[in-house]
């Protein structure tokens, strides 16, 4: 990821979507939050808490954690 100095400085709003029993979720959450160069504010979603686009707006960066193509990951395919 490329930051700019201005923007390396801001906030980073991280929505980290994991839906699946054995997802390691929490671990990118730990791991961006304890970034020491960027200032991240990673928080583990559901499809539930993403799946509108204002639901959306409140993040300015999303990872999704699967394909959506795994039987776990309906929920977060029909959603979008």
């Amino acid at each position: 990821m490329l930051l700019n100095s201005s923007v390396a400085s801001a906030q980073i709003r991280v929505a980290v979507e994991d839906g699946s029993a054995n997802g390691t979720g929490n671990e990118i959450v730990d791991q961006l939050n304890a970034n020491t160069n960027h200032n991240f504010d990673a928080t583990l979603v559901f499809s539930t808490d993403i799946d509108t686009v204002q639901k959306l707006n409140d993040y300015d960066v999303v990872i999704v954690s699967h394909s959506g193509m795994g039987p776990s990951d309906q929920d977060w395919t029909v959603q979008m």
